[in-house]
């Protein structure tokens, strides 16, 4: 309990020194421009690193080298990490070089020729393209159709010696990219590291899906996959199995056991998140079955096929166990009064 009240502290005041002003104040500050000249792969000094391997900062000066540390990691990956859409699906990225490769989870991109948007915490949207995605681990990728040449990114690790106790910063677009806020950030432990999986206590929520995990050198570690059984245990895909099938999610493969229900699921088109026990909607993409049905953001969902709901991952629960043809039967509220609507899924995407 001490370590986790120690963490959020560390957070909260390098969130704070961040964004320039109060931790309070990040919801309402703009996204953060462009990073300016600062190296690819963030040194850490000997004094910090030796803070870093214990178990737990001992007294307020170590606590200030985490936080030093941290928002160097923050201000350094912070603009790289963004909102992707392909397909009808919705989730997060991350851009791994000058030349737009977006790495993200195989469930958001599905599979490859998709034509999708990648959106910049800068407020731009890019056309990209999906290409290869191993749905055996969840590692999906994306490219930028146009790279702009002052496009963002973030370095994509080649180590294999991640170890349980690393201190690593998840950050995600939940809902999309949002002017009023800067993306989450959380900041947290590796719990384990196996083969295709990390495990970390960084909590993640619907839509932080195909983030990034970055170390605190700054450099992509995993890209968040699902949401564990516990707020503690949450799920993340290694670079390393990134960059074991590098070519082949160059060259468009889509491969692994779960690529049929994948592609085969409708898509409801919305994005959203849990907010105080409801379902928000925070976006609704155009031409999908959630806007012609009438789905506005800002709507709450109440209930389902007539089971009330109090989250957003049981909305996407129940939309992966519908078939295209069928429908499905939302209770609204809207600004205080109900509505009642139903989605149709085309057969066809």
């Amino acid at each position: 309990m001490v370590v986790r009240r120690l963490r959020r502290l560390v957070l909260l005041l390098a969130f704070a020194a961040v964004s320039g002003g109060s931790p309070l104040a990040t919801a309402q500050t703009a996204a953060p421009a462009a990073p300016k000249a600062i190296p690819e792969t963030l040194e850490i000094p000997a004094e910090t690193a030796a803070v870093l391997k214990a178990k737990s900062p001992r007294n307020a000066a170590e606590l200030k080298l985490i936080q030093a540390q941290l928002q160097r990691v923050i201000e350094r990956c912070l603009p790289a990490t963004v909102s992707v859409e392909v397909g009808g699906a919705a989730g997060s990225g991350v851009i791994v070089n000058r030349k737009g490769l977006v790495l993200t989870a195989a469930h958001v991109v599905g599979r490859a020729g998709r034509r999708g948007w990648v959106e910049l915490p800068d407020g731009r949207r890019l056309r990209a393209t999906s290409l290869g995605a191993n749905h055996d681990v969840d590692a999906g990728m994306m490219k930028i159709n146009s790279p702009p040449p002052d496009l963002p990114f973030a370095p994509l690790s080649k180590r294999g010696d991640l170890e349980p106790g690393e201190w690593v910063v998840t950050i995600g677009q939940p809902g999309g990219v949002m002017q009023h806020r800067t993306p989450p950030v959380r900041f947290g432990r590796v719990l384990f590291l196996g083969e295709g999986v990390l495990c970390t206590d960084c909590e993640l929520v619907g839509g932080d899906s195909g983030g990034p995990l970055f170390d605190m050198r700054g450099e992509v570690v995993g890209i968040h996959s699902s949401i564990g059984p516990l707020v503690t245990h949450n799920f993340h895909v290694p670079a390393t199995s990134f960059l074991e099938s590098w070519d082949r999610l160059r060259a468009g493969d889509v491969w692994g056991g779960q690529l049929e229900r994948e592609t085969e699921r409708p898509q409801l088109g919305v994005s959203g998140r849990t907010e105080a026990g409801r379902c928000l909607v925070t976006q609704v993409l155009p031409g999908l079955p959630a806007e012609k049905a009438g789905v506005k953001a800002g709507d709450v969902i109440t209930s389902v096929d007539g089971r009330a709901i109090s989250t957003f991952d049981e909305l996407a629960r129940i939309v992966s166990l519908k078939k295209k043809g069928e429908k499905l039967e939302l209770k609204i509220d809207r600004g205080g009064a109900s509505v009642a609507i139903t989605v149709a899924f085309d057969d066809g995407e």
